[in-house]
C-alpha cells in the first residue's frame, strides 16, 4: 500500500478498535449476562477461548499471513470435488451453444427479479447482444421482453455450472464462495459488487488480473456488452485464473478434509490447550509492550543524559583548569 492507504488503514483499525472495546463488546457483555447470569465466567474470558478458528480463505485466493497453530486455512471446503449431472434441460441448453454459455447470478441475498426496471432492462439489452448464450438466475418466470438466448431460473447448480467446460465467465456480484467458485473452476468473472467484501474480492481480482469491475450504480448496456467482449477476447483473462487454480488445488489434503481433521483433533485432546495463544490473555499494552519499551528506553535516555550532563560538567571543569584563574578588572588595574 501506499503511504497514504496505509494511513487510513491505520485509521480504520484504530477506530474499529476503539468501537469494539468501548462500545459493542460492552454490549455483548451485557446481553451474555442478561441470558447466562450464573456463569462463572465474563464474555470477555469465553471469547479468547476459541480452541480453533477455520479460516474460509487460502494464500492462494489472499495475502500470506503469519497465522498461529489453530488458525486453519480451509476455503472453498464448500466446493463439490466432483461433478454430478445436471439438470437435462440446463445441460442440454449448454451443450447446444456453439459460442459457449455465460452464468449470471448475484447470489441468494440479490435478487435479479427486485433490481430497478432500468437496470434490468439494460442487463437484457446487453444479453441479447451476444452471441453466447446465458442462464440467469432470475427469481420471477415471466420475465418481460426475455431474449431468446437467457434461460432463466430462480436456482442453478452453480457449482457444476461453473465446472461445465462449455461455460466461459461468471457475472457475479463479487462474494466470497462465489469467486472462490469460479477460480477453482477456472473460471474468470465479471464483477458489479454491491455490499461488505464483494468490493474487496473484486479488487483482488481485477489486480491479479482475471476480474472485471462493474460499477452497478453506473452500469449501463453498453458497459456490460463490452466487458463480456473483452473477457471473452482476451485469452489473458482465462489463463490467469487458471494458473491461480493450479495453485489453489495444490494442497496436502482437501479443505474439508482438513477441517474435520482439526475439529477432531481439537475433540480428542479436550480442547488442545497447548495451541492457546498466549497473545490472547495479554492486553494492548502488554502485547505490544509499550510499558517495556517506555521502561527500557525511558532508562536508556535518564542514563544517557546523566552521562551527557557529567561529561559536560567534567569538560568545563577541565577546560578552566587548563585556562588558569579568571582575571577580574580590578585586578587588571593594578
Amino acid at each position: 500500500m501506499t503511504l497514504g492507504q496505509r494511513i487510513i488503514n491505520l485509521a480504520m483499525l484504530s477506530f474499529e478498535r476503539l468501537f469494539l472495546d468501548f462500545y459493542y463488546l460492552p454490549k455483548q457483555e451485557e446481553v451474555f449476562r442478561r441470558y447466562f447470569p450464573d456463569s462463572s465466567r465474563s464474555m470477555y474470558d469465553i471469547r479468547k477461548n476459541a480452541a480453533l478458528v477455520l479460516l474460509n480463505t487460502h494464500v492462494s485466493l489472499s495475502f500470506p499471513r503469519p497465522y498461529v497453530p489453530n488458525q486453519i486455512e480451509v476455503g472453498g471446503m464448500h466446493i463439490n470435488r466432483k461433478r454430478t449431472p445436471l439438470p437435462v434441460a440446463i445441460e442440454k441448453f449448454i451443450n447446444g451453444s456453439r459460442h459457449g454459455v455465460i452464468y449470471f447470478s448475484m447470489g441468494s441475498n440479490i435478487k435479479s427479479a427486485n433490481l430497478p426496471v432500468e437496470k434490468r432492462q439494460a442487463i437484457m439489452k446487453a444479453l441479447k447482444s451476444l452471441k453466447q448464450r446465458v442462464l440467469w438466475k432470475f427469481e420471477d418466470p415471466n420475465l418481460e421482453g426475455k431474449p431468446d438466448n437467457v434461460y432463466i431460473s430462480d436456482w442453478f447448480p452453480q457449482d457444476d455450472i461453473l465446472a461445465h467446460e462449455n461455460v466461459k465467465l461468471f457475472i457475479t456480484h463479487g462474494g466470497l464462495l462465489s469467486t472462490t467458485e469460479s477460480i477453482y473452476h477456472g473460471k474468470p468473472f465479471i464483477g458489479i459488487p454491491i455490499f461488505g467484501d464483494q468490493f474487496l474480492n473484486m479488487a483482488k481480482a481485477v489486480a491479479n488480473g482475471y476480474g472485471i469491475l462493474l460499477d452497478y450504480k453506473n452500469i449501463t448496456a453498453e458497459a456490460l456488452q463490452q466487458a463480456i467482449e473483452t473477457m471473452l477476447g482476451d485469452p489473458k483473462y482465462t489463463i490467469l485464473v487458471r494458473a491461480m487454480s493450479e495453485r489453489y488445488r495444490d494442497q496436502p489434503m482437501e479443505p474439508l478434509t482438513q477441517a474435520i481433521y482439526w475439529v477432531e483433533h481439537v475433540a480428542r485432546h479436550k480442547g488442545a490447550k497447548y495451541l492457546h495463544c498466549a497473545g490472547l490473555d495479554l492486553n494492548f499494552i502488554e502485547y505490544h509492550s509499550i510499558d517495556a519499551i517506555l521502561i527500557l528506553y525511558g532508562g536508556l535516555l535518564f542514563v544517557v543524559s546523566v552521562v551527557l550532563w557529567l561529561l559536560k560538567y567534567l569538560l568545563g571543569c577541565l577546560l578552566r583548569r587548563v585556562a588558569g584563574p579568571k582575571v577580574t578588572k580590578k585586578q587588571k588595574k593594578h
